[in-house]
Order: structure tokens, then C-alpha cells, then sequence
């Protein structure tokens, strides 16, 4: 049988409460028995009652004296509401308000006491408009104001907003000229204060360089930038893995990122990322694997470079950024997210499904991919990063540029190197070349490979492009990224005033002015190039080595003429791409070609036919005149001075062992110019070396070119001891081996020389 004790101590406790209310209100009755003291109370009861009503809500008097002139929003409903300054308002959208509130909003000239300096210091273009509002926020809202500055600005306006704790940058649109609505995202961000300003003009663009991992030599000229970016990390798995380590790279005091790709080999793995985003232990996985990566290898930030997500991830994967960027941040390092361009409408540009305003908010920078299978359009790309602007802050904005060429052909991107594609146009010219020609003619040589290649600078890009075929007649397009080509990128960023440039795809071999225009850039912020204007060498080269005649035509030249020497023999034609503008400095080196010098061959014998005679009927036909003899058109030769330069055969002691190593004309980096770019295995001819043993003085053995080069980057394949000085920092003497033929002849008479064969061409007489 249960126990009935707590049941009993239970009703006891009831009980006694009861006892002790029902005398209170028995107390209660009797007092208001008497009506005098019912008289008594109800004259302060009323009062009491009253002011409650009007204090508390849905009167709440003293809300509403303190926000008179206040606007009253409820749900459903557009509002506009207006500052005490004429021109300024704020709209707010009806699906935004979603229970009844109440919004003031007035100006102020000078900045609130407790707001503290604006990111950047940048120049106040309108009064601070200080936002108040009594009740619940709505979700967003647009501060709408007419700003006076000169037209064509736009780009250059950004609105801030102050919380009490930080100022923080807030999308914006113009509406119209010279009206600017910044937009308040007032669901997470509600600011007491939002002032509009101008970006400070020194506001330097930062250079990063994006660099190819090993087997890909990594350039010298890389140690100046203060940003390296290694593209060494990928997915390994769904799970969440990463593979890859830091490589080695030739500098000491840059700031060095990591790169994390979803690339494997050819293939693109947008299913790695996908897998990895929809499985929230794969997403935890690989934050706490990216974080291991920069603590371990001592990275000072990531760059997320992942493609082709899918578009109903995209949420997830921005909400993970934001989790990550947190994560890094502990660290000490930060988040870059690579996203594709934007593509262009009607009505602008669409980034969707890449929330961009977002991306922008919840990581250190945005970086913008641009296109890699056509070049973008320098008019283009300016409108692409006015529009950016609007979405993400200035200081977050971010642009990747290839440096590599592309080579198109039906609708597939290569990537081709500078010195391979300036070698594909010399292979075009060589094609051209004949393999005999007459002793003492003068011939004129065709290119119709090269005049059909229409090798120029494109003026909407600025990037040179030409066209060449393969072995299917198939047509390729060729984009060359040379420095020139890619100014216009660094000149948008700069006058924008983006945060950073990044040279996506650095390896050796590359435009050697864009070092030089780099360098500049980063000394000076703007880019700053030489003209570049590209034009073929030839030279003839008889047996004994010796340059028999030399010929320079600009690119838009058909064909060149040429006197073939009258000695019969085997002679070498060589053709070089030199930079016609920079007094015909070498840029690529090509192959040379067997020339023979000798008399068309005799008609060979030919067997006696047997004849049928055929005996027809006689008929009466006309005999046309016959047409004039096109071979007693005489032309006037071009006379090429045929002179023989003698050369020297140079012996190889010592070959180039480090990419990029350069040819200059004396022994310092400083005052000595850049004669080219020696190629790993370039085999030299070493003529003296400097007084501090620091560098040698070498013939190029493929080129003749003379020129001083670190003893640090060749192997020397004889003792340092054995080289004789050079002068006291003496000019370089040019011994070039495709020398040009002076037009007075030496003084010395050089050693008789064996008759050379003319350029290799289809000349007219041989036709």
C-alpha cells in the first residue's frame, strides 16, 4: 500500500497559503467597508491607472515625444524618409518592414565624438547622416544623396557606416548623375552614422606573382615583388584533404601565400568540391586542413581558387568562407576567394550565382579571374571593375591576370610561353625559305605565311596576335602576352585603386620588359613600357662562318630581296625576331636552314615516246595571238652589300645552369643594360672576367653574342685562374655572330672567304 505521507505534508503546505490569503483578503473586505477609505483610494487609483496607460504601450508617450518628427513604418508598406537636408532620404522597401517601427534621420557636419578614424583616410564628400531607429530594424534599406563631384567620379565614392564600435563600407549604386544610394544591410549591420567619401588617390595597388610549381623554373626577377603566391595546393580527396608543400623560391622578405585548386593534371574536379560542401564532416575536415597547411608551412594567407561549383551550393560554401576566414584569422593569416568573371548583360554585368557583395564581407579579398581563352577588352575590363566597385569594397577588390599565351584552336585554350610563341612566328618565316638558288641572282623572297599570320597588336586588346596553321590546316590564334600587352590591366587597378594585381601563371620565360615594367609599377604606381615593334633579321653565313650579307624588314613587309653570291657552295640562312624599335635588339633566336648556291640542275633525259599518229578531219580554227612574255619584265635589284665579316669559331667552357640568367653589356646589375635572356643549357665561350671574380665575360656559341654574364649562374668548365681580366668595367665589344655588315670596308683584309649562299627563298628567277 503506497504511502500516504508526502501526500499528506502536501495538502498541509496548501493549507497554510491558503490561510494566510484568504486573511489578507478578509482583511481586504473589511477596510473597504468603510466608504471614506474607498473615497481615499480612488483618487490616486485613477491618476495611477491613467498615466500608466500613457506610459506604457501602445501609447508609450515618452517614446513618442522623443521621436516626434519621427516616420512611422508598418508592415506592408513603401517609405521615403526625409533628412533635414534637402536632396537626402531614406528608402525603405515593403517587404523589408516586417512589424511597426519608427525611423528619424537627420545631418550633422563634423564626425560623431566616439566614431574613430575611417579605414584608409579617405576625403568626406557629404555631411554625416546619423540614422535612428525605435523599434525593430527592418531587413535593409537604401540612404539615397546628391554628392557634388565632377562627373565621371562615380568610381571613386565609397559610403561608410559607423555601429558605435567600427566603420564599415557599404555597397553602393548611382541612380543617377551624381546620386549615390548606399545600401544598408540593416538584418546584421545597423550603423548610427553613414558618411559618403572619395578613395585617398595615394592609395598604392599591391603586385603578387602567381607562380607554377616545379618542374616550372621559378624567374630571378620574381625577388622584388613583396607578394608570392605559390599554386602548389590541390584537392586530394572528397574528404577534405589537401596535397602539396611549399617549393623553394628566391626571396627571403615576401609575404608568401599558398593557392588551393580543385585541378588535376588536365582535368577540372568540380566533384571534389561538391562532395566536400554537401557532407558538413568532409566541410569541418577541410577547414582544419587548410588551417594545418598555413601553420605548418608558415603561409601568411590562402588563396581558394576553386571552379565550376555547383550553383545551389554556393550559399554553402559562402557561409563555410566566413567559418574558415575566422579560422585563419586566429592564425595571424588571411583568405583570398578567386571567383570567374562576370558575364555582361543589357543591363550590366551578372555575377550570379557568386553573391559577390557576401564574398566580399566574410573574407580578406575577392579576387576576379579574368578570362584565360581570349583576352578581355580594355574598355571591357574598365566597366567590369566600375561595376565591382559598387558591390565590393576597394580595398578587398582584386584582379588575376594570365601572363602566359594562349594558343585557340576550335575552341580549346593552350597555354604557350613568350619565347615559344615569338619561335612559332620565326618557323613560319623559315618555312618560306627555297633550298637552292642561282649563283649571282638577284632574287626577291616571298612570305606568304607570314603575310597571312597578320602578325600586330590588336587595338581593343593591346596584346599581340597572329595566326599560324598545323599539320591539319587547322587555323590557331595566338595571343602574346608581352609587357606592353599588359599594361592596360596594371593602369585600371592603379587608377581604381585596387588592393592587388596578381600575374597568374609565372615560370621563366617570360616578356623580360615586364619585369622591368613591374618594378616600376611598384616604384612609382604606374606601369611604364617601351615600344615594342617587331621586325625579321636575315643573315647568310658561308661555311667558314662568316656573315656574307645581313637584311632587316619590318613584320607588314611581304617578301625581302636579296643578291646571291657568285661562288657556288653550301651556305647557312638563319632568321632572328628582332625589336626593330630598341635598335634591333634581339627577341628570339631562330632555326637556320641549308642554303645551296649552284646552277639549276640540267632537265634529266627523257625516253623516246612512241607516237600514234591520229589523222583527223580538217577543220578550220582560229589561232590566238600569243600572250606577251612575262619573262622580259625586268626588275630593279635591291644590291645588298656582300661584304664578308670574318668570325671567329669560339670554343664552350662553360654552360648556363639557372633560368632567366641575363646577357648584359657589362659587369653590373645596376648601370649595365640587358642584351637578352640565357636559356638553361646555353652553351658560352668565355672571353675574361671582373676584378672581383664576380662575373665573366662570354660569346654566346648559338648566337656570337658577346656580353657579361654571373659567375653564379653557369657551370665553369675551367679554373677561375686561367681566365684573363677584362678591363676596368669596360663597354661590351659586340662580336655578334649574325653581324651586321658595316658599309666601310675593315682595314685589316679579313681571311679570304668561301663563297656564301643567299637567303633561302622562292626567288623570282628560280620560278
Amino acid at each position: 500500500m503506497p504511502d500516504a505521507a508526502p501526500i499528506t505534508r502536501a495538502r498541509a503546505r496548501l493549507d497554510a497559503v491558503a490561510g494566510r490569503f484568504g486573511g489578507a483578503a478578509k482583511d481586504l473586505r473589511s477596510w473597504l467597508d468603510e466608504p471614506d477609505r474607498l473615497r481615499r483610494m480612488s483618487r490616486w487609483l485613477l491618476p495611477a491607472l491613467v498615466l500608466a496607460g500613457l506610459l506604457l504601450p501602445p501609447v508609450a508617450l515618452p517614446t513618442r515625444l522623443r521621436t516626434l518628427g519621427y516616420a512611422k513604418l508598418g508592415p506592408g508598406q513603401d517609405a521615403r524618409i526625409d533628412a533635414d537636408v534637402d536632396g537626402s532620404w531614406l528608402e525603405v522597401r515593403r517587404k523589408a518592414v516586417l512589424r511597426p517601427t519608427r525611423i528619424g534621420l537627420r545631418s550633422r557636419d563634423s564626425a560623431p565624438r566616439d566614431a574613430g578614424p575611417i579605414p584608409g583616410q579617405p576625403r568626406t564628400v557629404s555631411r554625416y547622416f546619423e540614422l535612428d531607429i525605435r523599434g525593430p530594424a527592418p531587413s535593409e534599406a537604401w540612404l539615397s544623396t546628391a554628392l557634388d563631384m565632377q562627373p565621371g567620379t562615380e568610381a571613386f565614392i565609397d559610403p561608410f557606416g559607423w555601429d558605435g564600435e567600427r566603420w564599415q563600407w557599404l555597397p553602393l549604386e548611382f541612380s543617377s548623375e551624381r546620386r549615390a544610394r548606399a545600401y544598408l544591410p540593416l538584418d546584421r549591420f545597423v550603423p548610427r552614422y553613414v558618411v559618403f567619401t572619395e578613395a585617398p588617390a595615394d592609395t598604392t595597388t599591391q603586385v603578387a606573382a602567381v607562380l607554377l610549381p616545379p618542374p616550372a623554373a621559378v624567374p630571378a626577377a620574381v625577388a622584388r615583388l613583396p607578394i608570392l603566391e605559390l599554386r602548389a595546393y590541390s584537392l586530394r580527396s572528397d574528404d577534405g584533404r589537401v596535397t602539396g608543400q611549399r617549393f623553394r623560391i628566391p626571396s627571403r622578405g615576401a609575404r608568401v601565400y599558398g593557392v588551393v585548386d580543385n585541378i588535376e593534371g588536365p582535368r577540372l574536379r568540380d566533384d571534389l568540391v561538391d562532395n566536400i560542401l554537401l557532407r558538413q564532416a568532409s566541410r569541418e575536415r577541410h577547414r582544419a586542413e587548410l588551417l594545418s597547411i598555413v601553420r605548418r608551412d608558415g603561409l601568411d594567407g590562402l588563396v581558394l581558387d576553386y571552379r565550376d561549383l555547383a550553383p545551389d551550393l554556393i550559399g554553402v560554401y559562402t557561409d563555410w568562407l566566413g567559418r574558415l576566414e575566422q579560422d585563419l584569422e586566429a592564425a595571424g593569416a588571411e583568405l583570398y576567394v578567386t571567383v570567374p568573371m562576370p558575364r555582361r548583360t543589357n543591363a550590366g554585368w551578372d555575377a550570379s550565382p557568386y553573391d559577390w557583395r557576401e564574398l566580399g564581407r566574410r573574407t580578406d579579398g575577392l579576387r576576379v579571374r579574368l578570362p584565360n581563352d581570349a583576352p578581355l577588352e580594355i574598355e571591357a575590363l574598365d566597366a567590369m571593375v566600375r561595376w565591382a566597385l559598387g558591390s565590393v569594397e576597394r580595398r578587398k577588390l582584386q584582379l588575376a591576370v594570365p601572363v602566359q599565351g594562349r594558343d585557340v584552336v576550335d575552341g580549346q585554350v593552350t597555354g604557350i610561353g613568350y619565347g615559344d610563341a615569338l619561335a612559332r612566328v620565326l618557323d613560319m618565316a623559315a618555312s618560306d625559305l627555297p633550298d637552292r638558288v642561282t649563283p649571282g641572282s638577284t632574287s626577291r623572297v616571298e612570305l606568304p605565311t607570314i603575310q597571312a599570320a597578320e602578325l600586330g597588336r590588336d587595338p581593343a586588346t593591346g596584346m599581340w596576335r597572329f595566326y599560324w596553321w598545323d599539320a591539319n590546316r587547322r587555323q590557331h590564334t595566338v595571343w602574346l602576352n608581352d609587357a606592353e600587352g599588359l599594361a592596360p590591366a596594371f593602369d585600371i587597378a592603379s587608377t581604381y585603386r585596387l588592393s592587388h594585381l596578381a600575374l597568374d601563371g609565372v615560370e621563366a620565360g617570360l616578356d623580360p620588359a615586364l619585369w622591368e615594367m613591374v618594378t616600376a609599377f611598384i616604384e612609382t604606381g604606374a606601369p611604364r613600357t617601351r615600344e615594342v615593334r617587331y621586325g625579321l633579321r636575315w643573315s647568310l653565313i658561308n661555311e667558314a662562318g662568316q656573315v656574307v650579307q645581313e637584311s632587316e624588314q619590318s613584320l607588314d613587309q611581304s617578301a625581302f630581296s636579296f643578291r646571291a653570291p657568285r661562288a657556288e657552295g653550301l651556305f647557312t640562312l638563319g632568321v632572328n625576331l628582332v625589336d626593330i624599335a630598341q635598335a634591333g635588339r634581339v627577341a628570339a633566336v631562330g632555326r637556320a636552314s641549308g642554303v645551296r648556291v649552284a646552277p639549276p640542275p640540267p632537265p634529266s633525259p627523257t625516253a623516246t615516246p612512241n607516237i600514234i599518229i591520229v589523222q583527223p578531219t580538217e577543220r578550220a580554227y582560229a589561232t590566238a595571238p600569243p600572250p606577251s612574255d612575262e619573262l622580259r619584265i625586268t626588275r630593279s635589284p635591291v644590291r645588298i652589300d656582300i661584304t664578308p665579316v670574318a668570325t671567329v669559331t669560339e670554343t664552350a667552357d662553360a654552360t648556363v645552369v639557372f633560368a632567366s640568367a641575363q646577357l648584359r653589356d657589362g659587369p653590373s646589375t645596376r648601370d649595365a643594360k640587358v642584351i637578352g635572356d640565357l636559356r638553361v643549357g646555353e652553351r658560352l665561350s668565355v672571353q675574361g672576367r671582373s676584378i672581383d671574380n664576380a662575373w665573366l665575360q662570354v660569346v654566346v656559341i648559338a648566337t656570337g653574342v658577346q656580353g657579361w654574364v654571373l659567375l653564379d649562374l653557369v657551370d665553369l668548365e675551367l679554373a677561375l685562374e686561367r681566365i684573363p681580366y677584362a678591363g676596368d668595367g669596360a663597354a661590351l665589344l659586340l662580336t655578334p655572330g649574325l653581324a651586321l655588315v658595316s658599309a666601310t670596308p675593315p682595314a685589316a683584309t679579313p681571311p679570304a672567304a668561301r663563297p656564301g649562299p643567299t637567303p633561302s627563298a622562292r626567288s623570282q628567277g628560280s620560278r
